[in-house]
């Protein structure tokens, strides 16, 4: 085993901003940062109405290259600190793909960078600061905020976080009144006071959960007309700041009623990087009538509202994975999960018939026809679908392309409509190319980052002439630990081969018990760590967010597979390894 600490330019001590000057007086917000206050002092000549979903046809603002300009001021910064970037996490939620920005710091605490979102959407930031912020394509936000931290038992965070900008812009105001909105509807910590254990999920305590949570959405939803009505903001702001409200509420509800849907229904099984339901056990449905009663007259709000993807990335995910869209999804989909759709009779049913039967079952249970929210399920798992490329034949292709010819029927929103073809015509491509390997392309693209590269080359240099495996995984990281000890055995078949698995790890301080336990199991390869800062330009640089992740790359640097889990796929590696002998 040979371990490597890789740190290129800059020392990690581990620590974060936030633990700097904590024995001195905390300082106060800049005067130009602008207050919540400032809104509600002024009035509109207008009014607004919650129910103006219907003026949205489509996706809000969506742009297939656009990005947000990102730029503010961290005071009281210090480079001493080690720590010069921190990470951007986008979400293109119908594609289900993260897009990573890396914002590098200069010396004197200040930054500027585009960052890439497809669609106005909450980001996140994550590393030095760790911060909700909206953002929409060719708009700019500045913030400012401090290395200085409150004393919270609880928690430690900076001393304050405020925005500055036009006050007429929707991406000033909505940043400026989003935290003001959850602190007056007391949603902050929803999580922690109706969330229920999946070992607690019974169908009795999500439905009591459920129905506290909708006496929430009830009252929050009529009162947001007096709280946002006649603020001086543009009603796409009331809109976004309407929805970010409801959607809070909602998502602990369905989260709850996906953790009894993974304990009663599925098992959970960990194949990949991420858990992947398994069914194990006899479908059963929970009462979704139940669920969706009361707050069913709330559904044009929720579910046939394009605004719900800008404001939470997480409601897809739960839309996936619930009882509601999966039937039509697995039917989307060509009925690869038949027990999903066990009520239906599938003989002689296309997957259009399917998905109408569907459509009008749900709308006899829950009110829930062929709306946004099943439309993006639909096309969202569809295109995942395709992304797969497992089966690059003629044959799938047929397969693929009648499911992708039924869907469009049902999709009535032009963005969606539009991905879904792109992503087909990426797989046709992909299947053409498949046919003509000696024309074969990569298909990562370096995304415009010269210094990003940098450190990859710089990984890279002492293995070249080897087919690499990098696993990028942290010690905290169950899943990661537990796919490094399945691909033992792989690593010891390839030990002759001029093959090398690099595990890579941020540097956070806990180097020696990382050592530890992979000298405890037996981990061979090459164990590197680097610094936080180069972690942050991998991550943006491969376009991740979560571990374990894995690439694969060929002896002479290229990239040949992202995403890429050794311990599922020693056949890939056994095919670049033979052509390299080639």
């Amino acid at each position: 085993m040979k371990t490597k600490r890789l740190i290129f330019s800059i020392c990690t001590i581990g620590i974060t901003l936030h633990s700097f000057a904590i024995d001195t007086k905390v300082d106060q917000a800049p005067p130009h940062v602008i207050p919540a206050s400032t809104f509600f002092d002024s009035h509109s000549a207008g009014e607004w109405t919650i129910d103006n979903t219907s003026t949205y046809k489509d996706v809000p603002h969506y742009d297939w290259d656009g990005s947000a300009h990102l730029c503010g001021k961290i005071h009281n910064y210090s480079s001493q600190s080690g720590i010069t970037t921190f990470n951007v996490r986008a979400k293109d939620c119908v594609t289900g793909k993260e897009q990573i920005t890396v914002i590098n710091i200069q010396p004197d605490g200040s930054f500027h960078e585009d960052v890439k979102v497809n669609h106005p959407q909450y980001v996140y930031l994550t590393g030095t600061i760790r911060r909700e912020v909206f953002l929409i394509p060719g708009d700019t936000i500045e913030i400012a905020t401090t290395t200085k931290t409150n004393h919270s038992p609880s928690t430690k965070s900076a001393a304050y976080f405020g925005f500055r900008g036009e006050k007429d812009r929707d991406i000033t105001a909505v940043n400026v009144l989003t935290d003001t909105l959850i602190s007056h509807y007391n949603l902050k910590n929803l999580f922690l006071r109706h969330s229920i254990p999946a070992s607690e999920a019974t169908e009795e305590a999500v439905i009591r959960e459920n129905e506290a949570l909708c006496d929430m959405l009830n009252s929050t939803i009529s009162d947001l007309p007096h709280f946002l009505g006649n603020l001086p903001i543009s009603d796409f702001a009331k809109d976004i700041l309407a929805a970010k409200a409801i959607s809070t509420i909602l998502e602990v509800a369905e989260s709850n009623e996906m953790e009894y849907r993974f304990k009663h229904q599925v098992g959970l099984t960990m194949t990949d990087s991420v858990e992947t339901p398994v069914l194990d056990k006899p479908y059963h449905e929970i009462d979704i009538a139940a669920i969706i009663g009361p707050r069913k007259q709330h559904n044009k709000l929720i579910y046939d509202n394009p605004i719900m993807m800008c404001v939470n990335r997480m409601l897809p995910n739960r839309w996936e994975y619930g009882c509601l869209f999966d039937a039509a999804q697995s039917a989307a989909s060509g009925g690869i999960n038949p027990p999903l759709v066990a009520n239906y009779d599938l003989k002689g049913k296309s997957s259009h018939d399917l998905l109408c039967e569907i459509t009008s079952n749900n709308l006899t249970k829950a009110g829930i026809g062929n709306c946004f929210a099943f439309q993006l399920s639909c096309v969202k798992n569809l295109i995942e679908n395709l992304n797969t490329h497992s089966s690059l034949n003629r044959e799938t292709l047929n397969r693929k392309s009648e499911y992708v010819s039924n869907l469009m029927c049902h999709v009535t929103y032009p963005t969606l409509a539009k991905m879904l073809q792109k992503a087909y015509t990426n797989y046709v491509e992909a299947v053409v190319m498949s046919e003509s390997p000696s024309e074969k392309q990569s298909n990562y693209t370096m995304l415009d980052a010269s210094a990003d590269a940098d450190v990859f080359e710089e990984l890279i240099k002492p293995y070249k002439g080897n087919l690499l495996y990098l696993d990028f995984w942290g010690m905290y990281c169950g899943p990661c630990r537990a796919g490094m000890i399945r691909q033992k055995p792989i690593i010891e078949s390839l030990s002759d081969s001029p093959f090398k698995a690099l595990y890579i790890s941020e540097d956070t301080g806990g180097i020696k018990e990382a050592e530890r336990w992979m000298a405890d199991e037996n981990i061979k390869g090459e164990h590197i760590f680097v610094s936080t800062d180069n972690w942050n330009r991998l991550s943006a640089l491969f376009n991740f967010a979560g571990i374990p992740f894995g690439v694969l790359v060929g002896k002479n640097g290229e990239i040949l597979e992202t995403n890429f889990h050794l311990e599922h796929e020693e056949a890939t590696v056994n095919k670049y390894l033979n052509q390299q002998q080639d």
